[in-house]
């Protein structure tokens, strides 16, 4: 499990972690995302993190969810948008770009892709730009909510139940609408108000071979409180002994209530930390059924 650090703003304190597994493949396909980063202006610190899991085997659907990801995070930092929706989905299409060259450059990765989930917490609010199939959960007064829509057939197979036997025929459940491969981005989510976060919120972002949970194993994993849940999460995963268990890779965002700085010179290290951010990217999809079989 990797602990990247705590944070905060007028929302309150929180802290990003997150845990991978390689499951039942012969390698790890997702690469996750997860740092804090300083806003001086406002006094604040926001969290970027997200998930991306790769495509494409032995065309290197590892080196494209790592790339992506890499790309993702430079084009976001150099950004000058100020809108954080905006911000997200032009970084995201840069990663984009930066797969199609790769491609280019090496004949051998044609086929290769990624989904990408991005997300940005600040102050009050949680944005997103996700493409593919992975999952932005939500806990919340012991509920499970997903937050981002599903980009795979099997959700549009859901959502046009009349002409599901037509669809049927044609691709399996688990393939994709809309991929980050170099082509235009067929299907991106990214709600330009964003989501409203509480205190006591924790936030999962996961690539979907966390599906192999119910909510019910969500909730129960979540008992120990947002500190250590992504490893609870993997460890689930790893016990439940799925065959061919897809790699899962789990990013938390846990809320917590404000304090109160009891000493004032806090507030001075903490403005000075500010101008310090740092950052950890380390390599590494529909909504949980509402039980367990």
């Amino acid at each position: 499990m990797a602990h990247v650090g705590v944070g905060g703003g007028s929302l309150g304190e929180f802290a990003v972690s997150a845990a991978q597994w390689v499951g039942g493949r012969e390698r790890q396909e997702d690469a996750f995302l997860a740092e804090l980063i300083g806003i001086e202006e406002s006094g604040t610190i926001g969290a970027l993190f997200g998930v991306a899991d790769g495509m494409g085997g032995e065309t290197a659907g590892d080196l494209a969810s790592r790339l992506g990801l890499e790309a993702f995070v430079a084009a976001f930092r150099a950004s000058s948008i100020r809108d954080s929706s905006e911000r997200l989905v032009a970084a995201l299409n840069s990663a984009n770009d930066a797969i199609k060259r790769a491609i280019e450059d090496s004949p051998d990765r044609v086929g290769m892709g990624t989904t990408m989930l991005v997300c940005y917490a600040l102050a009050e609010r949680l944005y997103w730009a996700s493409v593919g199939d992975s999952v932005l959960l939500l806990l919340r007064d012991r509920r499970v909510r997903r937050l981002n829509a599903d980009h795979s057939y099997g959700a549009m197979k859901r959502m046009l139940a009349p002409q599901r036997s037509a669809l049927e025929e044609e691709n399996p459940d688990n393939a994709l609408l809309s991929y980050v491969n170099g082509s235009e981005i067929e299907l991106i989510d990214a709600p330009a108000e964003g989501f409203e976060l509480r205190p006591g919120d924790v936030v999962v972002a996961a690539t979907d071979g966390l599906e192999s949970l119910c909510d019910a194993d969500v909730l129960h994993c979540l008992e120990g409180g947002s500190s250590g849940f992504a490893r609870r999460l993997v460890e689930r995963v790893r016990a439940l002994d799925v065959p061919n268990q897809d790699n899962v890779t789990v990013v938390v965002l846990g809320i917590e209530e404000p304090r109160r700085a009891k000493d004032p010179r806090a507030a001075s290290w903490y403005a000075r930390m500010l101008r310090h951010p740092w950052r950890r990217l380390l390599s590494a999809r529909p909504a949980l059924s509402a039980s367990c079989a």
